[in-house]
């Protein structure tokens, strides 16, 4: 099995209201505390949905 950690738009290409992004594999919790930091996904349960922004700087 390929153990491999990817990241994937799962929404339609384009502008929209909601973005969907899949992450999976090995590194995958490591990967998105970069982006989360405040957010203990550790701690949250396997194959969940978690709500969160991409800031540009200060801006959403």
């Amino acid at each position: 099995m390929n153990n491999d950690t990817i990241c994937a738009l799962a929404t339609a290409n384009g502008v929209g209201a909601l973005g969907i992004i899949r992450v999976s594999g090995n590194d995958a919790l490591s990967v998105v505390k970069k982006s989360f930091p405040a957010k203990k996904l550790a701690k949250q349960k396997s194959h969940t949905i978690h709500y969160g922004y991409f800031l540009d700087g200060e801006r959403r």
